[in-house]
């Protein structure tokens, strides 16, 4: 006989984080929703203000107490010396990738150079750095929520690439390409 167990909020036994200082926050999770990129595209904009949209994935919470854990995972390439810059908004509010100066901070893309041969173009990982950034959010609503990632470079005529295959070329349609993705958990708080 199959059993099912349904309830809308779990709690550890101990109740819920509230211990600000180390970031425990929640109890258990309610839902997860992934929205997933593979679209090559190429950012241009060196505008901090106005950053080129790349993709985004909506949420609706369940409960206004929530917490939203956002993870994104980013394939970028970039020319040598030249920085691109990921952005992460909720809705029109700036997340991660502004410092209170105003200046690009925070998600700074230095996963990769994008070198041009006369063999094909190679996208060049450096394993140091991670692709991998996360985030917890307080949206305090259940409305449904869109977090939007968006990107700019330093210098319009050195692009910032996002999801190149690791040796791309204008006709490289047999190659693996690459995808970013974007997971949001709702935790119970």
């Amino acid at each position: 006989m199959a059993s099912e167990l349904r309830v809308d909020k779990i709690i550890p036994t101990g109740g819920v984080g509230t211990d600000t200082s180390n970031l425990r926050h929640g109890g258990g999770v309610i839902q997860i929703v992934e929205g997933v990129y593979s679209t090559q595209q190429t950012i241009t904009t060196t505008s901090t203000g106005s950053p080129e949209a790349i993709f985004d994935c909506d949420i609706t919470p369940k409960f206004a107490t929530s917490k939203i854990r956002v993870e994104l995972v980013m394939m970028c390439s970039k020319l040598p010396f030249h920085t691109g810059y990921v952005y992460l908004f909720r809705g029109s509010t700036i997340l991660r990738g502004l410092d209170q100066g105003g200046h690009p901070a925070s998600f700074a893309c230095r996963h990769g150079n994008y070198t041009p041969g006369a063999g094909g173009n190679t996208y060049q990982r450096y394993a140091e750095n991670r692709e991998y950034y996360t985030f917890l959010d307080n949206p305090q609503t259940t409305s449904t929520i869109t977090y939007n990632v968006k990107g700019s470079t330093t210098n319009a005529s050195y692009p910032f690439y996002i999801n190149r295959a690791e040796q791309y070329s204008g006709n490289s349609t047999d190659l693996v390409k690459c995808r970013c993705s974007l997971t949001l958990t709702e935790i119970s708080a």
